[in-house]
């Protein structure tokens, strides 16, 4: 053989070597995208198949037992602001006395003031929305409340529209809560929970810190 060819042989070794190689790393980033994107495609599916049922009633307290639950971990639901011992037993008061007050349910009261502000008392949306509660200021006037800055003001206006949204919806508390996003005008125009993305996550939220609590009070009152 040759000297050429001698030299010609590992070289071509190599290049098969070298392309072989480059075709499995090929396939096997085509492999890790094509999971990327089957991994991405589930997780867009998750979010998007909840579907409000506009069926679910909300509860309905017997004010005569005032048996409202403690709240007392509601505060770790909070994404705006973090509240200190005394906020929050202040805070968790001032939410019992506005759901015994307005007949809703104090969990359910709290988890619309964490979806709808984190707990954060001077909340302002880009809508001018206001408060712990986000009312808006021509909402706050119909209401009642002077200062939807104040603590009390805003929980007890909130409950005081969440329980006329109840009445007005015939206790559904899917089509109020999208009442209290969207506003009862938009409820009248659909006869059902809008198409827009913010009301259905809106919703979504609630019901989630609302379960959250229920779970929570009913743990308090075993260990109490």
């Amino acid at each position: 053989m040759c000297v050429t060819a001698q030299l010609f042989i590992p070289l071509k070794d190599s290049l098969v070597t070298r392309i072989m190689e480059m075709r499995r790393m090929t396939l096997n980033r085509k492999r890790t995208a094509a999971c990327a994107a089957a991994c991405f495609i589930t997780l867009l599916l998750s979010l998007s198949a909840y579907r409000p049922t506009s069926d679910i009633a909300a509860p309905k307290p017997d004010v005569a037992e005032t048996r409202q639950p403690q709240l007392s971990k509601f505060a770790a639901l909070c994404t705006e602001t973090v509240l200190s011992g005394n906020e929050q037993d202040e805070l968790s008061s001032v939410l019992r006395e506005a759901a015994n007050h307005h007949a809703v349910d104090a969990a359910l009261l709290a988890a619309m003031m964490i979806s709808e502000s984190g707990c954060k008392k001077d909340a302002r949306s880009h809508a001018g929305a206001l408060g712990l509660m986000q009312l808006m200021p021509s909402t706050a006037k119909w209401l009642g409340v002077s200062d939807p800055m104040s603590v009390r003001e805003s929980v007890n206006g909130g409950a005081k529209y969440l329980a006329l949204l109840l009445e007005k919806f015939d206790g559904n508390l899917e089509l109020a809560l999208a009442a209290y996003n969207a506003g009862p005008a938009t409820i009248r125009r659909y006869r059902r929970i809008p198409p827009y993305r913010e009301t259905r996550m809106y919703i979504k939220r609630v019901m989630v810190y609302y379960q959250a609590l229920r779970e929570s009070a009913q743990t308090d009152e075993l260990s109490a």
